[in-house]
């Protein structure tokens, strides 16, 4: 009986877990290197679809800068990522920087941060954000 039921419990954390981390997920936050902006994108992380990536926009608040950024995320399946590759692009699609860190829905109501660098500039700055609760969108 004792079997079964650590078995039942095991099983309900498993599944509890990966479906807290099997779901898309829409965040949003800020970074900091040689000038400021704000970024909003999407966690894709499908049970049966391609490994989880992050896909989004930034926007410079100090220039006239704006872009798309892309990750390709590792999951633990218990609701962390980490970026394996981060790329921001700008506006015509070249690469302009890259982005490091992790996201993680363990914290509430979910933490992004890491690092953030531009291509023409040796500075490293950072990035933070926050998972934005549906009735916020």
């Amino acid at each position: 009986m004792k079997k079964i039921l650590l078995t039942v419990l095991a099983l309900a954390l498993v599944l509890g877990a990966s479906s807290l981390a099997a779901a898309n997920t829409n965040w949003e936050g800020k970074y900091s290197c040689v000038d400021q902006g704000v970024w909003k994108g999407t966690i894709y992380d499908s049970p049966i679809g391609p490994k989880p990536y992050f896909s989004g926009k930034w926007t410079s608040v100090d220039v006239n800068k704006q872009g798309t950024m892309y990750a390709s995320l590792q999951p633990d399946g218990f609701g962390n990522y980490k970026i394996v590759k981060g790329t921001l692009y700008n506006e015509k699609g070249l690469i302009v920087g890259y982005w490091y860190g992790s996201f993680t829905l363990m914290v509430k109501p979910g933490h992004g941060e890491g690092a953030w660098t531009w291509v023409d500039a040796p500075y490293k700055g950072k990035w933070v954000g926050q998972l934005i609760k549906a009735d916020e969108e």
